[in-house]
């Protein structure tokens, strides 16, 4: 499928100040005059090896500042969605309702976010502060200027020989400027030319510099960055959605809603369906008040960000420069909902899990008396709490940083760069919508609720108080690598890096006190986090065999605390055959790190599972069953009780850390070939078959009741109660003859979860990546190009089956082809 960009940059207004052009080609010039003093050697992502050529045996697809400005994109999000290979990422646009709200995260080849690494400038950024799903941790690229970045390398295959941990599916290094003199400003805007109101969005930077490297010694920049995107509702795009949708997926999608502010009386019994009092005539509509829920839901939330980051170099002599960078990131997102409703008859069991107890709530009804009841007896009302516009929405509000400062150049013919610093972040998303219990209730029984009233904002709080999400992670590190050629080989130097790396990562994530304490209707608390101590070393080798034959390998080890020592090699070849075509391969182990809400202090209460079977228990409920619904109208409702406490129950679900996780491992291979028959088009294809072992979940909530006997410790069970004796007592008195009316076993309260090593995963398919080059004379140069991934196989293993199951590609957002125009 060929992936559109729906919205078009319409404005695109760069500044430049005298000083900031003075700069640029004073820039170029002194570029120049290096060349011709000294070729200068470059590193490239996936090695550690800094070379000349920048041909290697992994596909690294390179997009420079260039192509960015040209692609439209004003976001860092915005560049890496456009890569072909990434697929199943996490946008802060979508994230409402996931634990990590306001972030934005990248995965390739639907292998998960935190199977891909991001870097900037080589080195890692701290992670999100909240977890997805409250297990899985991601670098939040929102938190990264992009009109700074230079160029983004992408490598599509596994590098975790090179940079450890995180890397199966491959690293994104995002580059930005390493000097600036002068001074630019920078303002965008954009929207969609389809629709007015989406995709609206506007920024702008400014970028300060002094210091010439080649005559001061020294350069500093600063660089900030602003973005704001505007919000739409579900309202704004309605005539834009497909006719398909409206038919087959949601026909009710766009129809206004009975559940209305002041709403509606339902009384089936007593033939009542009406609207309520003061509804305004043209929200009456087919006899009954109305309320445009989508005009109130968000679609795209709001955004606000401004994005920081200062480098400096100095150099301290004539092989020695000293470096430091610096950056922080804050950002608001805020996500708009429906006012909550009442009338629909619903009921929420959740888990009490510091007092071990139930908890349970019932969509009330509003009671006789009530001043805004005109009936004499309790009555459904179909009521949305639309009181007060601001008040039911979800705001996220993070920031983030890095600080480090280095050293890199040669000594004793080896090209060093170590570096040391500090980064974290902090996350708070806090919203209303789901109802204290207690005070809700109380408030509506009262009459102190004023239904199409006015209400104050204190009692409005009280009814709706505010939870939220916290989170935090910090994390110190020191790394250093060195390489150096060590001889002459036929084809070239052979060369070697050697490096470590040692970090230390705090974080923690928890809810607020009165979701942690259950006052909140079906709200899960969350207690993740802990500390992990990290430490590797890794060396890396390049051999240019033969004039047209280059040979590279790596091994790496990584010590990560409480899981043990995790060795991946890698070992790829490069070989051209002509000038016109080029042959490489990578065959590569890959390891992820069970990470601090995996097998860190705590867990997290996922809340309650309904409609559960119980194998000990559900024969003998269905026998009650049978006998019990030949009785009296009592009998057979005692009938339903009997089958449900067995075959269709209820019990709370914790999903707990697990410190005995093993790293999860990957075995990759890519062959490719480069052809270049002509100086102006050249054609890359590279294969790419990945499988992910020892993947970290949890087993299906039935696979775990299933599984009683093999791990008692995962089933907790309340004793034969008095009810389940009664109910034998009765089917007996029904039918004499009838046996094994007797549970031998009581019913289960709480179902414990716990993350282990359990799946697997496998991914195959093609990447390709052609460019063309016209040179029209006079009227100018012309360049055109695909890049695309064609996917062949993604499956995930069963472990019941312990096989390979569907082939997914071509379902559930599994593209086949996802292509982009260059």
């Amino acid at each position: 499928m060929f992936q559109e960009k729906k919205s078009v940059k319409f404005i695109r207004l760069a500044l430049a100040l005298a000083a900031g052009a003075t700069m640029t080609t004073t820039q170029a010039q002194q570029a120049t005059e290096k060349t011709d003093e000294k070729v200068q050697r470059i590193e490239i992502t996936g090695s550690n090896i800094k070379r000349i050529n920048s041909e290697t045996a992994s596909a690294v697809q390179v997009i420079n500042h260039k192509e960015i400005l040209q692609s439209g994109a004003s976001t860092v999000a915005e560049i890496l969605s456009n890569i072909s290979a990434s697929t199943g990422a996490l946008s802060d646009v979508s994230g409402s309702l996931s634990f990590a709200g306001g972030g934005s995260g990248i995965s390739l080849r639907n292998l998960g976010k935190n199977s891909t690494l991001i870097l900037v400038n080589g080195r890692r950024i701290s992670p999100f502060a909240l977890a997805d799903g409250a297990q899985e941790q991601f670098t939040n690229v929102d938190s990264i200027p992009a009109d700074i970045v230079d160029r983004v390398e992408i490598l599509k295959d596994g590098a975790s020989a090179i940079y450890g941990s995180d890397a199966i599916a491959g690293v994104i290094n995002i580059i930005t400027k390493k000097e600036f003199t002068g001074v630019a400003l920078n303002a965008s805007a954009q929207r969609s030319l389809k629709n007015k109101a989406l995709d609206k969005s506007k920024q702008a930077s400014v970028t300060v510099g002094f210091g010439d490297l080649e005559k001061d010694n020294f350069n500093v920049y600063a660089h900030v960055e602003g973005y704001h995107r505007d919000p739409y509702k579900e309202r704004d795009i309605i005539k834009d959605v497909a006719p398909w949708y409206k038919k087959y997926v949601n026909p009710n999608y766009g129809v206004k809603s009975s559940y209305s502010y002041p709403g509606n009386f339902v009384d089936f019994e007593n033939d009542i369906n009406q609207p309520a009092a003061g509804c305004a005539p043209e929200n009456i509509i087919g006899g009954l008040c109305r309320f445009d829920q989508w005009g109130r839901a968000g679609t795209s939330p709001t955004s606000d960000r401004v994005n920081f980051l200062s480098a400096g170099r100095m150099n301290l002599s004539k092989d020695v420069a000293g470096f430091a960078e610096a950056t922080y990131s804050t950002t608001k997102t805020t996500y708009f909902s429906t006012p909550y409703i009442i009338g629909n008859g619903s009921s929420y069991t959740w888990y009490d899990s510091k007092n071990k107890t139930i908890k349970s709530y019932q969509d009330p009804k509003l009671p006789q008396g009530n001043a805004f009841n005109p009936f004499d007896f309790d009555v459904t009302l179909r009521y949305r709490f639309a009181d007060d516009e601001n008040l039911f929405k979800n705001v996220t509000e993070s920031s983030q940083y890095r600080v480090m400062a280095g050293l890199d150049g040669t000594f004793n013919a080896w090209d060093f760069n170590t570096a040391l610093g500090v980064m974290g972040a902090n996350s708070e998303q806090k919203g209303r919508y789901w109802p204290h219990a207690e005070n809700f209730l109380n408030a509506i029984n009262s009459g102190e609720y004023k239904f199409g009233g006015k209400n104050s904002a204190e009692l409005l709080s009280r009814m709706f108080p505010e939870t939220g999400i916290i989170g935090d992670s910090k994390t110190i590190f020191v790394d250093a690598k060195a390489n150096r050629e060590l001889m002459k080989l036929a084809g070239g130097p052979l060369a070697i890096a050697v490096g470590m790396d040692v970090r230390r990562l705090d974080f923690n994530m928890h809810t607020s006190a009165n979701q942690t304490n259950a006052e909140i209707v079906a709200s899960t608390p969350i207690m993740v986090g802990g500390t992990q101590n990290m430490a590797s070393a890794f060396v890396e080798m390049n051999a240019p065999v033969i004039t047209d034959l280059e040979i590279n390998g790596a091994v790496r080890l990584d010590k990560v605390s409480g899981v043990g020592a995790s060795l991946v090699p890698k070992l790829g070849a490069h070989y051209n055959v002509n000038n016109a075509l080029k042959i490489r391969g990578t065959v590569a182990e890959g390891f992820r790190a069970p990470n601090v809400a995996e097998a860190g202090a705590g867990g997290t209460v996922s809340g309650f599972n309904n409609g559960l079977e119980d194998p000990k228990r559900c024969a003998t409920a269905n026998r009650l069953y049978n006998v019990l619904n030949n009785g009296n109208d009592l009998d057979q409702a005692l009938a339903l009780d009997a089958r449900d406490s067995g075959c269709s129950f209820s019990a709370a679900v914790s999903v707990d850390s697990n410190p005995n996780l093993k790293p999860e491992k990957a075995r990759s291979f890519t062959v490719g070939l480069v052809l270049e028959p002509s100086k102006n088009f050249n054609v890359a294809l590279d294969y790419f078959n990945i499988e992910r072992r020892n993947e970290i979940t949890t087993l299906d909530v039935n696979q775990v009741i299933a599984n009683e006997d093999k791990d008692p410790s995962a089933i907790s069970r309340n004793p034969i109660s008095q009810k389940d004796r009664d109910l034998a007592a009765r089917a007996k008195q029904l039918d004499p003859t009838a046996t094994g009316l007797d549970f031998t076993i009581g019913g289960i309260s709480t179902i414990r979860q716990i993350y282990a090593n359990l799946y697997k995963t496998k991914i195959s398919g093609i990447d390709i990546d052609a460019d063309s080059r016209w040179d029209w004379g006079s009227v100018g140069k012309f360049k055109a190009g695909v890049e695309a991934t064609y996917l062949i196989n993604y499956a995930k293993w069963d472990a019941e089956k312990n096989a390979y199951v569907e082939n997914l590609v071509g379902n559930y957002a599994n593209y086949r082809v996802k292509a982009v125009a260059k």
